[in-house]
C-alpha cells in the first residue's frame, strides 16, 4: 500500500482524532476542510532526514536531491539576481521527482543528526539485529467497531514485544539539566496523545507489549540526541489517555450520523461559529 493509499484509507489516524480535541462540532468543521497543507521548509527538511534514517546515503538515489549552492552562476550573490533565480528554478525542475531538496549544508546537518542518534545506547540496543526492523510500517485495527490506523517511522518486532520509534527534530536545546523545552514540544505537538494512539493500535494489531520512543535530535550543533519514553501511569501518560478518550468520544458522536450543526446561527448575514 502506498503512502497515499494509507492517507486515503477510511480508518482513523491520530491526526484525525486530534481534530476533535475541542468538540465534535469543531472536529466536523476541520474534517470538512480536509487535510491539505502547504509544504514548508521544515517539512521538506524532515522528509530528507527521515529518508536518511532509513536509507543512509542511498537516499540520494531517489528520495533526496542535494543542491550545491556554491555552483550557482553568481555565488557571492543571493537568489534575487536573475541568473541565480533561473539556476535555482532549473535545479528544482531537475529534482521534481525527488521527495525533498536540500542544500549541501543541510545535508551535512542531517548526517550529523543521524550520527548522534546512532551513538545513543537506546538506538544501539534497539537495532541489535535480533528484532525484525521495518520502516514506515502501517498498522490497522478495529476497536469496539471503529477502525483506527497509524504509520510508524520504525517498528522493531521481537517475539514478545514491539518497539516503535518516531523521529523528532527540534530547534530547541536538549540540555538534560533543563528539559522544559522538551515538555513544551510534547504539549505543542500532542506527543502524549500520539503515544496513546499508537500503543492502542499497535497492541490491538500485534497482541504484543508496545514500547514507544520519541527520538529527539537537535537540528543545530551540537546535534544532541535524546530518546523520550512516557512511563506507564505517568502524568503525561494519564493526560494523553484522557485527551485521546475525549477526542475519540467527540469523533464517535460525529461518526454516529448525528446532525452536528457547524454554524450556531446566521445573524444578519454573518456566520457565527
Amino acid at each position: 500500500m502506498s503512502k497515499q493509499d494509507y492517507f486515503d484509507n477510511e480508518a482513523i489516524s491520530r491526526g484525525d482524532l486530534l481534530k476533535f480535541k475541542e468538540s465534535s462540532k469543531k472536529g466536523a468543521f476541520k474534517m470538512k476542510a480536509g487535510n491539505e497543507k502547504a509544504d514548508t521548509d521544515d517539512m521538506n527538511f524532515g522528509r530528507a532526514f527521515h529518508s536518511y534514517m532509513e536509507l543512509g546515503v542511498d537516499c540520494q538515489d531517489e528520495d533526496v536531491f542535494v543542491i550545491d549552492e556554491s555552483e550557482r552562476p553568481e555565488p557571492t550573490k543571493d537568489y534575487r539576481t536573475k541568473v541565480n533565480k533561473e539556476w535555482k528554478e532549473d535545479m528544482k525542475a531537475i529534482a521534481m521527482d525527488y521527495d525533498s531538496i536540500v542544500t549541501v549544508e543541510q545535508w551535512k546537518q542531517i548526517v550529523q543528526m543521524a550520527t548522534s542518534i546512532h551513538r545513543t545506547e537506546f538506538y544501539k540496543k534497539a537495532f541489535n539485529k535480533v528484532g525484525v526492523v521495518e520502516f514506515e510500517r502501517e498498522f490497522y485495527t478495529t476497536i469496539n467497531g471503529t477502525k483506527y490506523k497509524c504509520i510508524t517511522d520504525v517498528a522493531i518486532e521481537y517475539e514478545d514485544r514491539i518497539i516503535i520509534i518516531d523521529w523528532k527534530t527540534t530547534k530547541n536545546s536538549l540540555d538534560v539539566d533543563n528539559l522544559y523545552t522538551v515538555k513544551k514540544d510534547v504539549y505543542a505537538w500532542d506527543l502524549h496523545v500520539q503515544n496513546v494512539h499508537y500503543k492502542k493500535v499497535v497492541k490491538a494489531t500485534t497482541k504484543k507489549e508496545v514500547i514507544f520512543c520519541f527520538m529527539f535530535v537537535e537540528k543545530d550543533a551540537p546535534y544532541e540526541a535524546l530518546p523520550l519514553v512516557f512511563g506507564e501511569g505517568s502524568d503525561f501518560d494519564v493526560a494523553g489517555e484522557m485527551i485521546w478518550n475525549r477526542c475519540n468520544a467527540n469523533f464517535l458522536e460525529y461518526a454516529s450520523g448525528k446532525q452536528i450543526s457547524i454554524a450556531e446561527k446566521l445573524n444578519n448575514g454573518i456566520l457565527v461559529l
